[in-house]
């Protein structure tokens, strides 16, 4: 709790006592004073992330909600200024303190030791390619020493005016304070110049960071967007023309998720080397977790849109197959309607009988196996009319009792012309058989008749009485 810790360090700052009156009483009050600038400096990053947070907050919140925001923050921020001022004026006053004791010597070597440790320090704030949390916590630590070296621009100056008064009169140590003094301004120089550079190195890398995470925020949005159209259950066309019409209008969001996959992947590669240049790697990063979520995201997206399409362009093959095989099939009912209708009377004449008896055995074969053409597009019809939108139900619904209608009745026209043909064969069979009969009895009685003609030139009186 920031709060809290600002109560115990004020508490602790203001227990410091005034100003020693002789040289190790001061040493010891700026070592006391730094171990406390140790405790104090790292929570700089928690007052910057606190202000960060206050910031994104009161952008989404109304005036009233922002002010109420506000308000502790203040409250805050002037107490944490309080405490550092507080700090670098006792800095300033020990080393003064330092000067009136006539310890130049050590008070240039306390500050040279301090730049070479605020130097070192400098060397640990890397920029961390592509993570906006991790640089702006990094940034957060420069500010700290960023106003740390300005605060000692002042020490600087007093120990160049209280240097130069030495140099200027000439006494024994002239020549080793100059000596030192050159230095320090040097090494002075070489600081505010790497805390320049740094600070360009970090911004610069934020700036890249931030515009890579904008990048795969976009990317998330988008894909949520696309998401949402994939997922819209809609029922599939149950005819070709509305089924290709579903596949081509799918066909433009899958190709603007091909059209993406160059930037996405790219963008994911660029994510992989961003982390590998990490020297530690961690994995509840802020860009791990992007990385991760875009990478599920789009594995997700893509494989929805892929069973989607193979979906659609099932959906457009089954009604396609569906319509031409009932076109087929009306094709051969119009045509089996026309051999029933155009069929010549069932004859009497047996020879010609027979033939329209063959010719009608051949059209039932045909009738025959065309049930089976009948059951398959009804079951088929019945599969699409529980997947297809409604509009199109109907429409296959109507198309199918059309069919089952006619087929009925070219069934039953078949199997009437089957018995007429039975009925007719029968009669014909009948007046063959008795022709038949009487030709055979006619033949035979001539035959007698010539016989007896035969016969009759005898004069045998016997075989006349016969």
């Amino acid at each position: 709790n920031l709060q809290e810790f600002l109560d115990s360090a004020e508490d602790k700052f203001s227990r410091m006592g005034p100003l020693g009156s002789d040289i190790d009483a001061v040493k010891r009050q700026i070592a006391q004073l730094a171990s406390f600038k140790q405790e104090v400096d790292p929570h700089m990053v928690k007052v910057e992330a606190l202000n960060r947070q206050a910031q994104e907050l009161t952008e989404r919140t109304s005036s009233e909600q922002a002010a109420a925001i506000k308000a502790p923050l203040t409250e805050v921020n002037s107490r944490w200024s309080a405490l550092l001022r507080g700090m670098v004026e006792r800095q300033q006053q020990l080393e003064r303190a330092l000067l009136r004791l006539g310890q130049l010597q050590h008070a240039l070597q306390e500050l040279l030791t301090w730049i070479e440790n605020t130097s070192a320090t400098l060397d640990t704030l890397k920029p961390v390619a592509g993570d906006p949390q991790i640089l702006e916590v990094e940034l957060a630590k420069l500010k700290v020493l960023v106003n740390d070296i300005a605060a000692h621009q002042a020490s600087v100056d007093t120990l160049n005016d209280a240097g130069a008064q030495i140099v200027q009169q000439g006494t024994d140590e002239a020549g080793e304070t100059a000596e030192k003094l050159a230095t320090l301004n040097r090494k002075w120089r070489e600081l505010q110049q790497k805390a320049r550079d740094r600070q360009t190195e970090l911004e610069d890398a934020l700036r890249e960071a931030q515009s890579f995470n904008a990048e795969i925020g976009d990317l998330l949005s988008w894909l949520s967007e696309v998401d949402s159209v994939i997922t819209a259950s809609k029922p599939v066309g149950g005819l070709p023309e509305t089924a290709s019409e579903q596949l081509e209008r799918f066909m433009e969001v899958y190709n603007e998720i091909e059209a993406n996959r160059p930037k996405v992947e790219a963008v994911l590669q660029q994510g992989q080397e961003y982390l590998k240049k990490q020297d530690r790697p961690n994995p509840t990063s802020q860009l791990h977790h992007n990385l991760k979520n875009l990478k599920s995201r789009w594995d997700n997206v893509t494989a929805r849109a892929s069973d989607k399409k193979i979906k659609l362009e099932i959906a457009l093959k089954e009604a396609t197959e569906f319509h031409d095989a009932l076109q087929a099939f009306v094709d051969w009912l119009t045509s089996a309607e026309k051999t029933l209708t155009s069929a010549k009377p069932v004859s009497r004449v047996m020879e010609t009988l027979l033939t329209q008896i063959e010719e009608h055995k051949s059209f039932q074969k045909e009738v025959a196996t065309h049930r089976e053409t009948m059951l398959h597009l009804d079951k088929k019809g019945t599969h699409l009319k529980y997947f297809s939108q409604k509009q199109d139900v109907i429409l296959i619904k109507n198309l199918l009792v059309s069919v089952q209608h006619r087929w009925e009745r070219v069934v039953s026209k078949a199997a009437e012309r089957t018995r007429a043909l039975d009925h007719g064969f029968k009669e014909a069979k009948e007046y063959s058989d008795m022709w038949n009969n009487l030709m055979n009895w006619l033949n035979d009685t001539e035959q007698q008749l010539d016989k007896l003609n035969a016969e009759a030139t005898v004069n045998d009186p016997e075989k006349i009485k016969q």
